[in-house]
């Protein structure tokens, strides 16, 4: 009998052997499959990289001043930002006649911005694509876009983009 019960014993711990081997393969499947792995850091099967270039809030909140700046216009008159932008984008021009007076949006602009920011900066209109303002940012490769809509006397809007580097 002593025949018998090793090779019971032999085949149940080839039985068991395979067994192991059998959940083991099913447990890595499933982690291949659901990314566990990538969890762990062991591997990285799918890698999406967000790269936040500079200070995000920091640009929104620089542009945002920016359009509730005030222009003082030689006359004395005091002609908000906005306004100024939406004759642009009215008039598809930078030099623009508003309030009875000739005003030159770009050299106002690029006035504001660089008393803002120290970084190379381009304001634009899209759509028409007019460049209201513009510093150093040809030779950039690398900028944070930041936008809002300007709304037009008809009730459309464009898009004013600041890009900043």
């Amino acid at each position: 009998m002593k025949g018998i019960d090793l090779l019971a014993d032999i085949f149940l711990f080839i039985v068991l052997l395979m067994v192991t081997i059998l959940m083991s393969a099913l447990i890595w499947v499933f982690t291949v499959v659901y990314g566990v792995e990538a969890s762990f850091g062991l591997v990285n099967p799918r890698t999406v990289t967000m790269t936040v270039l500079f200070k995000p809030i920091n640009y929104e909140s620089t542009f945002i001043s920016f359009l509730e700046c005030d222009y003082v216009a030689p006359s004395g008159r005091v002609i908000p930002m906005k306004k100024i932008l939406n004759a642009v984008a009215i008039q598809n021009t930078t030099i623009i006649w508003l309030d009875g007076e000739s005003i030159d949006a770009e050299a106002t602009t690029t006035t504001l911005l660089n008393k803002m920011s120290d970084k190379p900066y381009l304001l634009k209109i899209v759509k028409p694509e007019i460049i209201i303002a513009e510093h150093n940012f040809q030779q950039l490769q690398q900028f944070q876009k930041t936008n809002t809509k300007l709304f037009l006397l008809n009730g459309n809007y464009v898009d004013l983009e600041f890009y900043v580097g």
